[in-house]
């Protein structure tokens, strides 16, 4: 993990004692499975999909003169504001050796193990790592950071070591998948109806956008106005797996909101080009409206009016 890696002459292992050994397996767990040198096996296919990574892994081999273990590093596949997950696993070297002097943080018990989190002293609670001892010579880490909302840097690792967990011996199964937000199964260019964007002077026809259109926005659907230029246009953006707190790392909200269909919407003022209104349709998903011209507007009323259309299409 390049956090450590880059600290590795310098961290020493914090002192202190714990109630239960790292990585001991939990009572009730299941009989132990081989462990093979390869950091890249510890997240499935599935895994690396459920975490929205891109497949495959690349590895990093042990480096014994820097006392490296091997790693595997994963891109976030959508989520530029996360920093790549990073997966290391030791079978010659202590944990003690590893960290070195790294503060030692909370311990959380996850898929058979206690980990323990290790403090990055450069990006502090931005990055987030836990690690847990298999043996007196073997360790793993799983790892990767948030820098736009640090206090959430461990949301997603503590489900990646869940994961990794259950690919090691002992390790408990992988928890099943959280239940698909109603947003999972909604067509972005459903939301409005031909009438709907007849009434808004939208052209038909309009592109489908997949996730990732541009950055790590959510995909959608885009409309352009009639008769005026291909860059006048009208967007909607569904995002199934990302709140719109996670969203408003691109979209900047003024304080504003207003009422449509009995949802409250936040407003997203652009400059003189632009307008977006957000919708959080529940606490881990969104709607975003966007409204955009090469020319000067203003843009809000126009997404104001269209979104009662689109929240009376959304499912209830």
């Amino acid at each position: 993990m390049r956090r450590f890696v880059a600290l590795a002459a310098v961290l020493v292992l914090a002192g202190g004692c714990a109630a239960k050994v790292p990585g001991q397996a939990l009572p009730g767990a299941p009989p132990p499975k081989p462990v093979a040198n390869d950091p890249c096996a510890l997240l499935t296919p599935e895994h690396v999909k459920r975490l929205d990574l891109v497949e495959p892994g690349v590895g990093k081999p042990a480096n014994p003169k820097l006392e490296l273990p091997p790693i595997c590093e994963w891109k976030q596949a959508t989520d530029d504001r996360r920093d790549p997950v990073s997966v290391g696993l030791s079978t010659d070297m202590s944990l003690r050796d590893y960290f070195g002097g790294s503060k030692a943080g909370e311990t959380v018990e996850l898929g058979g193990f206690t980990w323990t989190r290790y403090l990055d002293e450069l990006l502090g609670e931005s990055y987030c790592t836990y690690a847990t001892e298999l043996s007196a010579r073997s360790f793993v880490f799983v790892g990767s950071g948030d820098r736009r909302t640090p206090e959430k840097s461990c949301e997603p690792v503590r489900e990646a070591v869940q994961l990794v967990a259950s690919q090691l011996p002992g390790g408990q199964p992988a928890p099943p998948p959280p239940a698909p937000s109603p947003l999972a199964s909604v067509d972005g260019c459903a939301l409005l109806t031909q009438s709907q964007a007849d009434e808004l002077s939208l052209r038909p026809n309009p592109r489908k956008l997949e996730k990732g259109w541009v950055a790590s926005l959510p995909g959608g659907c885009e409309w352009q106005v009639s008769g005026n230029s291909e860059f006048d246009v009208l967007t909607v953006m569904v995002s199934p797996d990302r709140s719109a707190d996670e969203l408003d790392y691109h979209y900047k909200a003024s304080g504003e909101t207003f009422d449509a269909g009995g949802r409250t919407w936040a407003l997203h003022p652009g400059g003189d080009r632009a307008c977006s209104a957000m919708l959080a349709y529940d606490d881990k998903s969104a709607v975003l409206i966007n409204r955009a011209d090469s020319d000067n507007g203003p843009y809000c009323d126009e997404v104001k009016k269209a979104a009662p259309l689109i929240t009376a299409n959304l499912p209830a």
